[in-house]
């Protein structure tokens, strides 16, 4: 139970991360620049959002890649993406591969497995997950984070804000053809746990104690009306028996403003986490 928890703390972190910088950057400062990015790119309402999950485990000499693709509501705090596990099968020989998608509601996230991952019973093809419940177990209040973020469910980019003060400027580049300033640094999780929010304080200790991480590498790139085109930081993969090493999870955001429909899937046909064996 408590390495299934462990994984809802990582899903808290990715999947919520689904929820600056063009210009001169020697004339802004990366604190400047960073300073707004969460409400900046929560205030374009909904954008659509592209992410790639690079696993590096121990075992296996070849990296994993994971592609998805998807929309995600800031205001609403929905979101949806598919992700393409094709690499996976031929990692296993055929035994997984195919799609997975998740859809985010109301800090309910609903994942339908692709045959081979997951063994439903009949008629079920949805997992739901109530992220909140699952994280206050490990002492994570993640409607406090939420809250905290105000409307934007894009979280690391609150993290920036909050705890990222040694970001440095690494140059101009183009993301899907818009300009963007890159900027590189570290998000200090014992700075938020320290200075944070008095509420927050404790859920940061457990995020901290849980993971065995107290900083993240991060790197953003900014457009020049300060929203987050893309974003990218490393964590350790959640160790499970013989299967440990790390990911790096790039996000991409595009077509801001574009209209979002993201609702839970048929009742009927969803299993929660808890009455699976």
């Amino acid at each position: 139970m408590r390495r299934l928890l462990f994984v809802v703390t990582a899903v808290v972190l990715s999947v919520v991360s689904l929820a600056c910088g063009g210009g001169d950057a020697e004339e802004t400062s990366p604190e400047s620049a960073l300073a707004q990015v969460a409400a900046n790119t929560a205030g374009s309402g909904a954008a659509r959002v592209s992410s790639t999950v690079t696993r590096m485990i121990e075992s296996l000499a070849d990296p994993l890649t994971m592609t998805g693709e998807g929309v995600v509501d800031f205001a609403s705090q929905r979101s949806q993406i598919t992700m393409d596990l094709s690499e996976l099968a031929a990692a296993t020989g055929g035994l997984v591969g195919g799609e997975m998608e998740s859809r985010l509601v109301d800090l309910v996230i609903y994942m339908r497995f692709p045959p081979g991952l997951a063994q439903l019973p009949s008629g079920k093809s949805w997992v739901r997950l109530d992220l909140r419940a699952g994280a206050e177990a490990l002492g994570i209040d993640v409607q406090a984070l939420m809250q905290q973020a105000g409307t934007d469910p894009t979280q690391w980019l609150d993290f920036i804000e909050s705890a990222g003060d040694d970001f440095t400027v690494v140059g101009e580049e183009e993301v899907r053809g818009v300009p963007t300033t890159h900027y590189r640094g570290t998000i200090d999780f014992r700075k938020l746990a320290a200075e944070g929010p008095e509420n927050l304080r404790e859920t940061y200790e457990s995020m901290i104690e849980l993971s065995g991480v107290d900083e993240v590498r991060m790197e953003i790139w900014l457009d020049d009306e300060g929203r987050a085109r893309r974003y990218e930081y490393d964590q350790p993969l959640p160790s499970s028996g013989t299967v440990q090493g790390t990911q790096t999870v790039t996000t991409e955001y595009y077509d801001f403003g574009v209209e979002v429909d993201v609702e839970p899937p048929p009742a009927d046909q969803v299993i929660d986490v808890s009455e699976l064996p």
